[in-house]
């Protein structure tokens, strides 16, 4: 007998999903070029496409947080947070978020999460220091920028709340 038939493969007109990698890309694309809203949809794109994804979560969260929307910022912050507690970076903007509601205990804890898993990280001091300063913890908020700008001494942010903490 002859061998039997397939039917040929069936092409689709629609493109393949990108992969985690490059939604990730064009999402920092998005942010690189000043375009919030676009970045938000392509996340939530994302988000959606690869749920267990921390990346993802943290993408959208970003781009609310960008936008923005720090209150819409923190529950996908808190996804990611749970997904990936050992990413300093989630922890750093899921405090970011909490700074920008006011919830400065919350971001000064979430802070505090990232220091201890990159205790090294310029920029995670540096927004410790401004969360210190913002919940008048002045000592603190020189202590911190002190670090982050002995780390890197060219950090404006660091300079800012440094400045900030001597004038008050």
């Amino acid at each position: 007998h002859p061998p039997a038939r397939t039917a040929p493969p069936r092409m689709s007109n629609q493109p393949a999903a990108p992969s985690l990698a490059e939604g990730i890309n064009h999402c920092l694309a998005l942010l690189r070029a000043g375009q919030p809203a676009a970045m938000e949809a392509a996340a939530d794109r994302l988000a959606q496409a690869f749920p267990a994804a921390a990346a993802a979560w943290q993408m959208l969260g970003v781009a609310r947080l960008v936008a923005g929307e720090a209150a819409r910022a923190v529950e996908p912050l808190e996804r990611a947070s749970r997904l990936a507690p050992q990413d300093a970076g989630v922890w750093d903007n899921l405090g970011a978020a909490h700074n920008a509601l006011r919830r400065f205990d919350r971001a000064a804890a979430c802070y505090d999460t990232s220091l201890g898993l990159d205790p090294r990280d310029p920029k995670v001091l540096s927004n410790a220091a401004a969360n210190a300063g913002d919940a008048g913890r002045d000592a603190d908020a020189h202590a911190y920028a002190a670090r982050a700008l002995a780390l890197d001494p060219a950090l404006a942010h660091a300079h800012l709340a440094l400045g900030n903490a001597a004038a008050r």
